[in-house]
């Protein structure tokens, strides 16, 4: 991946294109300065969108783009943590049921007492 510019060097090209005479195009300041056109063309749009938000007060792009990939990864810590209290619930709900020990895994249990017979006229 090339290196970026200096946002000073950024910021001088896009002052020229921005104040060209009407005969001259983007093409030859592009040129003049050792960029291609379409790198200055991402940068002019850039700074006109920057200008349209401050006139309009609406936040940065940046500034948005900053803000959700910190709640994109606010939520991937949430998720983290709902499965970990999961599964913490679903071990903690077999230590209270009756004739399962706490240190046996359920899924343990349920195969060890698989091939018990039912008595279910004991139960009455």
């Amino acid at each position: 991946m090339p290196k970026p510019y200096p946002k000073e060097f950024r910021d001088d090209v896009v002052r020229v294109a921005e104040n060209r005479e009407p005969c001259v195009s983007i093409m030859g300041i592009a040129g003049d300065f050792g960029v291609h056109r379409m790198t200055l063309t991402k940068w002019l749009a850039r700074s006109r969108a920057e200008k349209t938000a401050v006139d309009t007060g609406a936040p940065l792009l940046g500034g948005r783009d900053a803000e959700i990939r910190e709640l994109r990864q606010r939520n991937r810590l949430l998720e983290q943590e709902v499965e970990v209290l999961r599964s913490a619930a679903a071990y903690l709900s077999q230590a209270h049921l009756p004739g399962i020990r706490a240190d046996l895994p359920l899924h343990e249990y349920q195969q060890a007492h698989a091939a018990l017979p039912s008595f279910s006229f004991l139960s009455s």
